[in-house]
């Protein structure tokens, strides 16, 4: 069976984080991020989202034990993908008209828990 090898068209690296989205209208859980730079995200979902449809939804982490940060963003879903489980997907989204504040937050939040 030959292997397909997807073209790579990454512009910006991608960091390695995980923190909670929620859905911003019904404050539910949406998925985790499974990684994140400052035009767009990962996400990891049970649902499969369709390709372009619009979300608003926030990132929502602790900081210093006792301080919960959310950043609100709205995005579009990019494509989705099947993970090899077959019960998750792998979701990409990018962000729409990301204003310079958040491009900042989220800056921060890869500073402070990116995994390398």
């Amino acid at each position: 069976m030959a292997q397909h090898k997807l073209k790579e068209n990454r512009k910006l690296k991608r960091f390695i984080v995980q923190v909670q989205v929620v859905d911003s209208e019904s404050k539910s859980f949406f998925a985790y991020t499974e990684n994140l730079h400052t035009e767009g995200m990962v996400l990891t979902s049970e649902k499969k989202i369709p390709v372009g449809k619009e979300f608003h939804l926030d990132l929502v982490y602790i900081r210093d034990i006792d301080k919960r940060i959310t950043i609100p963003l709205r995005v579009l879903c990019v494509w989705n993908m099947p993970r090899d489980c077959k019960t998750l997907y792998n979701v990409g989204f990018e962000f729409i008209d990301l204003a310079p504040q958040q491009a900042r937050d989220i800056e921060r939040l890869i500073e402070e828990l990116a995994v390398y």
